[in-house]
C-alpha cells in the first residue's frame, strides 16, 4: 500500500514547515503527550467532588383564617364559656320562676326550705358542752395496779353473785360494787349481811369536769340523762318508766351513747328493784359506762 506522500505547508515559529498529512511531527506528538499527562495529573491531584442532593421539607404556611383563630383563641374561649354559663343560669331561673304563682307561694316555699336547712345545720353542728363533776360514795372491793388482776377478782365476785365494775382512775384499777348518794347510805349497804363479812370499804368517788364537742341534740339528751341519774341516785331507785322514756330519745346515729342505750334497755327489762344494793350497782354501772363512752375517740 503506497503511503500518501502529499504534504501540507504550515507555519511554525514564523517559518514554513512541510508535514505529511498522516505523520504528526515529533514535537507535536511530544506536546500532545505532555498535555495528556498534564490532564491526567490534574485529575489525580484534584478529584472531582461528589455532591449529595439534600431535600429540606418546609412546613406549609397555615391558612390565614387558621392564623386568625389561633390569635383570638383566648377571646373565643371566654365568649363560649360565658354563653354556656349564662344558658345554664337562665334554665335554672326559668324553672324556679315557673313554680311561682300569683300569690307568691313559691317565695314562701323557698324561705321555708332555707329555714329547714339552716335548722338542720344548727342541729348537726357541734359545740363545746361542759359536764360538771359528778360525786357519790362507792363500795370498794379492791384496787390493783394491773387490769388483769382486777378482772380476775371481778370474776370471783361475779361467781358469788356480786356484779362489779372495774374503773380505771389515776393509772390504777378500782373494783367497785355499788354507789350511794351519801356516806351513811353507802355504809348501810356495806353493813348488809351479804357484805358484812367481806373486806370492802366505803370511798368517796368523783369524776372530773369535762369539755366535749357534742351536737345540740346530744348535749340536750346528756343533760336529761344526768338529771335522771342524779334523781335516781338521791332516791336510790330505778324507775323503769322514767328510764324507758329517756332511752327512746337517744339521739339517732349518735355513736357516743350506743353502749349506754344498750345498757339502759337491759336494765329496763328487769322489774323494778327493791334491793338498794342492786339498784346501787345499776346506777354505778350506768355512771361508769357514760364516762367511758365520753372518753372514747
Amino acid at each position: 500500500m503506497n503511503e500518501d506522500k502529499r504534504k501540507i505547508t504550515v507555519w511554525k515559529n514564523g517559518k514554513q514547515v512541510k508535514l505529511s498529512m498522516h505523520q504528526p511531527s515529533s514535537n507535536d506528538y511530544a506536546s500532545g503527550k505532555k498535555e495528556q499527562a498534564a490532564t491526567l495529573s490534574d485529575v489525580d491531584e484534584e478529584p472531582i467532588p461528589t455532591y449529595t442532593r439534600i431535600t429540606i421539607d418546609e412546613e406549609p404556611e397555615p391558612h390565614p383564617f387558621l392564623k386568625m383563630l389561633i390569635k383570638f383563641k383566648p377571646v373565643i374561649v371566654a365568649v363560649v364559656s360565658a354563653l354556656l354559663i349564662g344558658s345554664f343560669l337562665g334554665v335554672m331561673l326559668l324553672k324556679m320562676f315557673v313554680t311561682i304563682d300569683n300569690n307568691g307561694n313559691a317565695s314562701e316555699e323557698i324561705n321555708q326550705v332555707t329555714a329547714i336547712n339552716n335548722d338542720e345545720k344548727q342541729t348537726n353542728a357541734t359545740s363545746t358542752t361542759i359536764i360538771e363533776p359528778l360525786q357519790a360514795f362507792v363500795i370498794q372491793a379492791g384496787v390493783f395496779s394491773t387490769e388483769e388482776n382486777a378482772k380476775r377478782w371481778q370474776a370471783t365476785y361475779q361467781d358469788i353473785g356480786f356484779p362489779t365494775v372495774v374503773w380505771e382512775k389515776d393509772r390504777q384499777y378500782y373494783l367497785l360494787l355499788a354507789a350511794a348518794p351519801t356516806k351513811n347510805k353507802a355504809t348501810e349497804l356495806k353493813n348488809q349481811a351479804a357484805l358484812s363479812k367481806m373486806d370492802v370499804y366505803v370511798k368517796e368517788w368523783e369524776t372530773d369536769k369535762k369539755e366535749l364537742a357534742l351536737t345540740k341534740e346530744e348535749s340536750k339528751w346528756l343533760e336529761s340523762f344526768i338529771n335522771t341519774w342524779e334523781k335516781s341516785m338521791e332516791q336510790q331507785t330505778f324507775d323503769n318508766d322514767t328510764w324507758a322514756s329517756l332511752q327512746k330519745t337517744v339521739p339517732e346515729g349518735s355513736k357516743k351513747f350506743q353502749d349506754l342505750s344498750t345498757l339502759m334497755k337491759q336494765y329496763i327489762n328487769i322489774k323494778n328493784q327493791v334491793d338498794p344494793l342492786e339498784t346501787g350497782t345499776q346506777l354505778l354501772t350506768l355512771w361508769h359506762t357514760l364516762f367511758v363512752s365520753l372518753e372514747a375517740k
